[in-house]
């Protein structure tokens, strides 16, 4: 399990709110999910039912033009699982404005990157 606080300077005027975000999740896990809290509020969260053996990795990404819920096994071959996403939660989360955390569970090794944007319409 990893807590990351993250500072989100990015400036939305007069659209979509929020930071896209892919996170990579590194096998062996079971059924990992992650939220992103605002002070200790639950603001997003997404998850799989699903195993990631060792040396395969889940690629979540909430990049519009990319959005996407694949896992890669080791000799590249590639899986959608977006039908085992856990729709019980927000799913394809974002990263808002300011200060948050990104906390996640069921998991020994991750990695995610984020944009900052500057928008407005």
């Amino acid at each position: 399990n990893g807590v990351f606080t993250i500072k989100n300077e990015s400036v939305y005027i007069g659209s979509s709110i929020g930071s896209p975000v892919e996170i990579t999740i590194y096998g062996p896990c079971v059924n990992p999910y992650w939220e992103v809290l605002l002070g200790s509020t639950v603001d997003q969260s997404d998850g799989f039912n699903l195993t990631v053996a060792e040396g395969y990795r889940l690629v979540v990404s909430s990049v519009p033009t990319e959005q996407r819920a694949k896992l890669i096994a080791p000799d590249g071959t590639v899986s959608n699982v977006y039908q085992q996403q856990d729709l019980a939660r927000s799913n394809f989360v974002t990263l808002p404005e300011g200060q948050s955390r990104l906390i996640f569970h069921n998991v020994s090794t991750v990695k995610f990157r984020y944009r900052e944007e500057w928008v407005t319409v």
